[in-house]
């Protein structure tokens, strides 16, 4: 007789650990891995003895079976047997497979709880270790917050100290003063404090050389009376200025009247300039202005400022260097020469070499303007100076120009004494009648 007997394995449930418990996994998991072989062996054991002796009592059954009833049909009861045997077995197999279940269970319930109660240990030594961590790290608050403290109210008596120090020392050594009108100025004291150096180290070594200077000063009476005779002359300066000072909004008063009288004398004038420096521009094809140029701190600064455009379209730009060529600087500069002649009383007038730099075309407006601003009566003499002219300037007919030549070159005469005006003068007035003729001919076709 054939008996198939399937036993299940026992397998116990797997724990898992966090990170920092695994020196105590490892343990568990160890012991845990005994504990199954040891369950697996025992219940190898019984399973088998049981099974053994239900295998004799059926034995024994089948004998007697056998034996009392020979007669019978022994196949048929055999086979009863069997079925019942197989029942038993099958019965017996499914309460070991249920025991095995509970028990497994039973053991992971065990497994678990222990694993658990570690945890609670392990989860009590951390919490004692964070606890004695902060209590130190509120022992090291205490201290660092009692050295704050004291940090405070250090910083605050030095505080107090300085206040007190600066105080003294503006008394001692003001660098505000009163300017007489109930304003503040800076005294020369506060641009010498400046100047002083910021590191501590610079500063002791002035300190140091101040001392030393101050211990080589030797008693001089000479010295005292000197410096008594200056405090008089002070406080009497002193004085004076007080007196000054309290006449002055008087004086203020006055000046402002005078001043404003100038400005508009000043006024009166550009204007008139501006008016002939414009319409002598215009005659040119250029435009030309004069302004004022004004400060509201100091009548020094006070300037008359030329603006000029030599071409059509373009705005007036201050008269520069950097922007006019050296020919439009010329034009412009004696534009405005001619239009302050009318404004400006002198016996004579002087300019030299005007016309250099200028094109053909300024030159020859130019010189017309010269001449019609210079002759006729209660007119001054003027000095052209040039080292050369254009041909055909028919302004230089004009009875009232002189040419004078200034012979001093390889062809002059070798002999001074051979030069004799008189000789020339009457040289030209022995000229021949009809010279004289033409030369009034071209002044009147000129006019």
């Amino acid at each position: 007789m054939h008996l198939l007997l399937i036993q299940p394995r026992f397998i116990l449930p797997t724990l898992y650990f966090p990170y920092h418990w695994r020196p105590v996994a490892r343990v568990s998991l160890r012991c845990g891995g005994d504990l199954r072989r040891f369950v697996n062996k025992q219940a190898d054991l019984s399973l088998g003895k049981r099974l053994v002796k239900d295998i004799e009592v059926l034995q024994k059954k089948l004998a007697l079976v056998v034996g009392e009833q020979k007669g019978l049909d022994v196949g048929k009861e055999k086979k009863v047997l069997l079925k019942r045997l197989a029942q038993s077995v099958n019965k017996r197999v499914d309460y070991l497979e249920r025991a095995q279940h509970e028990s497994c269970a039973l053991l992971d319930l065990e497994v678990r709880l222990g694993g658990a109660r570690l945890g609670l240990e392990m989860g009590k030594d951390l919490q004692m270790a964070r606890k004695r961590a902060l209590q130190h790290e509120e022992e090291q608050f205490a201290s660092l917050s009692d050295k704050a403290s004291a940090a405070k109210a250090r910083f605050k008596d030095c505080k107090d100290t300085l206040r007190q120090k600066k105080k003294d020392a503006e008394e001692g050594a003001p660098i505000h003063g009163s300017d007489g009108h109930g304003g503040m100025v800076e005294l020369p004291l506060k641009q010498a404090l400046e100047a002083l150096p910021l590191t501590r180290a610079e500063v002791v070594a002035i300190h140091d050389d101040a001392e030393q200077a101050a211990q080589a000063i030797h008693h001089n009476p000479a010295v005292i009376l000197q410096y008594n005779e200056r405090k008089k002359e002070i406080e009497s300066l002193e004085a004076s200025l007080a007196e000054l000072e309290g006449s002055g909004g008087g004086r203020a008063a006055a000046f402002d009247a005078q001043k404003a009288a100038w400005v508009t004398r000043i006024e009166q004038m550009v204007a008139k300039l501006d008016a002939l420096f414009t319409h002598y521009m215009t005659q040119l094809g250029n435009q030309g202005k004069v302004e004022v140029l004004r400060d509201p701190h100091s009548l020094d600064k006070w300037g008359i400022n030329l603006l000029v455009s030599f071409r059509a379209g373009n705005a007036l730009v201050p008269l520069n260097k950097r922007v006019q060529s050296g020919g439009e600087r010329s034009v412009s500069t004696i534009m405005f020469l001619m239009a302050l002649q009318d404004m400006v009383k002198s016996p004579f007038r002087v300019v030299d070499e005007i016309n250099q730099g200028m094109d053909e075309r300024n030159e020859r407006i130019v010189f017309r303007r010269i001449v019609e601003n210079s002759v006729g009566p209660s007119r001054p003499q003027y000095f052209l100076i040039t080292p050369k002219l254009l041909q055909g300037l028919t302004a230089m007919e004009h009875e009232d120009v002189t040419v004078l030549f200034v012979f001093n070159g390889p062809y002059c005469l070798e002999n001074p004494k051979l030069w004799d005006l008189d000789k020339f003068l009457e040289k030209a007035r022995d000229a021949p009648v009809d010279v004289l003729k033409r030369r009034r001919v071209v002044e009147l076709t000129e006019d």
